[in-house]
């Protein structure tokens, strides 16, 4: 019984972090589409969009560092640089225009779908 709770409290996490990389994604694309806004001369409150999207890459954080207890330290390691790399997207989304969000999250994608193997495996073989 307790390895089927601890299986599903995995599982669970990377459901939600799965949820909070496409979350990150929708939210730095409308950062970058209210900076775009701005440019053009519109009132837009950019602190707002960058909170929401500073608030979801530190949940996905929180969430990264508990899968991560069931890693190895090399796993822990990206998914730090992962953070870190989004939390990075943040700071640039405001200079890039919305059609250039997509490629500023090619790197990251990548780390992600490491994390998302990870999950996968660990499911399937430990928990």
């Amino acid at each position: 019984i307790r390895q089927n709770v601890t299986r599903g409290e995995y599982i669970r996490t990377c459901k939600d972090l799965i949820d909070g990389y496409f979350l990150i994604k929708l939210k730095v694309a409308a950062l970058a589409a209210a900076a775009e806004r701005e440019r053009a001369g519109r009132t837009v409150d950019l602190i707002g969009y960058e909170a929401e999207a500073a608030n979801a890459v530190s949940r996905f954080a929180a969430l990264g560092t508990y899968l991560a207890n069931f890693q190895d330290a090399a796993a822990r390691e990206r998914y730090t640089h992962l953070s870190w790399e989004l939390a990075e997207l943040i700071r640039t989304a405001r200079e890039k225009a919305p059609a250039e969000v997509d490629r500023l999250f090619e790197k990251a994608d990548g780390m992600f779908g490491q994390m998302n193997d990870d999950c996968i495996k660990t499911v399937h073989t430990t928990v």
